[in-house]
């Protein structure tokens, strides 16, 4: 029984669904995307990091584990302070609250803003799961923090963000950064 649960649990992985609906802010799915059982990620469809600036406050680049070329032609400046905003259980980052972040963060001053989008695996109404699925997600972007220090990253400059589950992937991703420590985690 237990490892039929684990096949379907990727098979439903691997699906392009499940099916989903958004409801205001909110993301309800038809099943749950269990990474515990299964944790391989799909950098398109279950985690992507969403890169805004004040040269493209509307439109992201988006940003991949090693895709060299993506962060090139990005608008990403090492120079510049980065914040990784990890949004909270059924939300993702074209939500109200990660876009009053970014707005914010970018009206101040300038900011690489990256956007952690993940609505599949914090989808509604699967709290457990989404909660389980925390770590797979803080330890994927830890790797992703890792690759962007590789390139230029200073750690220093670096501010992690969470809102309510997106608070425990920040501190998760911040303990399985292996390039150093992160300054500040909020």
């Amino acid at each position: 029984m237990s490892s039929t649960y684990v096949v379907l649990a990727c098979l439903i992985s691997a699906l392009p669904g499940p099916p989903g609906v958004r409801y205001e802010d909110a993301y309800i799915q038809l099943l749950p995307v269990d990474k515990t059982k299964c944790p391989t990620i799909d950098p398109v469809r279950d985690i992507a990091y969403h890169l805004f600036t004040r040269n493209n406050p509307l439109m992201p680049d988006v940003l991949k584990i090693g895709d060299d070329v993506a962060l090139a032609h990005s608008h990403m400046n090492f120079s510049d302070p980065t914040v990784i905003f990890f949004h909270a259980f059924l939300e993702s980052s074209t939500g109200t609250t990660a876009w009053t972040i970014k707005t914010a963060y970018l009206q101040r001053k300038q900011h690489n803003l990256i956007l952690l989008n993940a609505p599949r695996l914090e989808a509604g109404p699967w709290y457990f799961t989404a909660a389980g699925n925390t770590r797979v997600v803080g330890e994927y972007t830890a790797t992703f923090i890792d690759y962007l220090v590789s390139r230029g990253l200073q750690l220093q400059s670096l501010h992690l963000v969470g809102l309510s589950l997106g608070a425990q992937m920040a501190g998760v991703t911040g303990s399985n950064v292996r390039s150093g420590r992160i300054p500040r985690i909020t």
